[in-house]
């Protein structure tokens, strides 16, 4: 073990290199396709401008209690469910750091969107802006600043 510590093998260096880069691949593509569902299911899991609206709220509770069970089972389990679920290779090794990931961003996202200061939407609006413009002009510019880094933080933690 010495002798091998005091002399190493380059080929055992560059075979490591290879596999570092195909981790550091991994984590960032099982980021890169978590952001648009994470995105979507962000703004559907925020509550609601009327909380009283019974679908509204249901939906609110089941997409938040799902995306909070999801994110409480380790990746690790998720890799040996989705193993023993599929036997396709690509079932099996990269659905586990999706799967967490999006759960994960799915979280950060929504409590961004659920802190925005409401200020600027009410000044669009009563412009008589509508709905995407609203979002465009109100919504956008305060929640893509905290969007990137909770990105980026996901994609450093994978």
């Amino acid at each position: 073990m010495i002798r091998g510590l005091l002399h190493p093998s380059g080929a055992v260096l560059f075979e490591g290199l290879i596999l570092l880069v195909q981790t550091l691949f991994l984590a960032f593509m099982a980021t890169a396709f978590a952001i648009p569902p994470a995105f979507v299911l962000a703004f559907r899991r925020r509550p609601q401008p009327h909380p009283r609206e019974p679908r509204g709220e249901a939906r609110y509770t089941a997409l938040r209690t799902l995306m909070n069970l999801t994110r409480a089972v380790e990746p690790l389990v998720w890799g040996a469910h989705l193993h023993l679920v599929g036997r396709h290779r690509a079932v099996r090794r990269r659905p586990r750091a999706l799967v967490h990931s999006v759960a994960s961003l799915v979280k950060l996202y929504s409590e961004q969107i659920e802190s925005i200061d409401r200020g600027p939407m009410d000044a669009i609006k009563a412009t008589g802006a509508g709905t995407l413009q609203v979002l465009r002009y109100g919504v956008v510019p305060q929640v893509i600043p905290p969007f990137l880094s909770f990105t980026i933080y996901r994609w450093t933690s994978t």
